[in-house]
């Protein structure tokens, strides 16, 4: 009986190590949780646009929208307060003809995705133009051999990473074009790196790490590659109808549709599902540490925690 004595000590010990493990998970669990739904009629709109595509939070919580119907990127405050306008029609630098994606990974820059234009310009965060990259173009100025028929291009989604380096998806190829930090081209991941019939219509890119998350809103997926564009799995396999923007949130990945907000763990497991009521289509979100930004086409909605 002696001897037992430890023993038993020793697992209870255990429980309790184990209850206090969970305790924490279930803890963060909450506080990384959606609301169970949001209806925006309920809220006032803090900011509006002529027809917003994209939304993104700097690291001192400045928002940037790309206003497609403007051909403007619009820097805010938290309170929906407008910094600055960038932009306006036109192809020459500072100009934006559909302006359908914008990154502002590193707090630095400002990628913005310049679709009828086929290009990329990156700004700093003050909106002075650094430089642009086309997509029909390698770092040498000669066309990449994907394009070279045709010669054009639609970015549609842009993402970087710390370390300067972005991915695009062009639209017209349907595929995820790749360069480095010196501007130079590296590879194309298409439909057929997934050894599986090929994309439908790509509209959504998330880096996490040394994945890349890239949504189809035609196949209602959203499938996962390596950095080196090779392909690991899929999540929200058809179940994300409608689907427009991802988003990384703490552990989450969230998959932004048309009426809802889906958060998935990064393996592929639903974690919840946040219908959205209102009078216009979701586009993107941003969350913060109060809240939510919740952008449709007209609209930016602040709703609090």
């Amino acid at each position: 009986m002696f001897a037992e004595y430890p023993t038993r000590i020793s697992f209870n010990a255990l429980r309790v190590l184990i209850i206090i493990a969970g305790l924490h998970i279930l803890t963060a669990s909450a506080w990384a949780q959606l609301p169970d739904s949001i209806n925006l009629r309920l809220y006032e709109p803090i900011a509006s646009f002529e027809s917003a595509s994209a939304l993104d939070m700097d690291v001192n919580g400045n928002l940037f929208v790309a206003d497609w119907g403007a051909d403007q990127v619009v820097k805010l405050r938290p309170d929906g307060t407008i910094v600055d306008r960038w932009g306006g029609p036109g192809t020459g630098a500072n100009a934006f003809d559909g302006p359908s994606s914008i990154d502002v990974t590193n707090g630095l820059r400002v990628l913005v995705a310049d679709e009828r234009n086929g290009r990329i310009q990156w700004l700093t965060s003050e909106g002075v133009l650094i430089g642009s990259v086309s997509l029909t173009a390698s770092r040498s100025g000669q066309f990449v051999d994907r394009f070279a028929d045709s010669g054009q291009a639609a970015p549609v989604a842009v993402a970087s990473d710390t370390e300067n380096e972005f991915y695009v998806i062009d639209g017209l190829s349907n595929s995820v074009l790749h360069w480095t930090r010196d501007r130079s081209f590296r590879r194309i991941v298409d439909g057929q790196s997934l050894r599986k019939p090929a994309f439908g219509k790509l509209v959504a890119l998330l880096l996490d790490g040394e994945q890349m998350f890239v949504g189809d809103r035609s196949t209602s997926s959203v499938y996962v590659f390596d950095r080196l564009g090779t392909f690991e799995r899929t999540i929200c396999a058809r179940q994300c109808v409608g689907l427009n923007s991802i988003v990384k949130y703490n552990n989450l990945i969230l998959i932004v549709s048309d009426s809802s907000i889906r958060a998935y763990h990064q393996h592929g497991l639903l974690n919840t599902v946040t219908p959205v009521r209102g009078d216009e289509t979701l586009v993107d979100v941003q969350p913060s540490k109060d809240g939510w930004f919740i952008l449709t086409a007209t609209s930016l909605y602040f709703v609090r925690r």
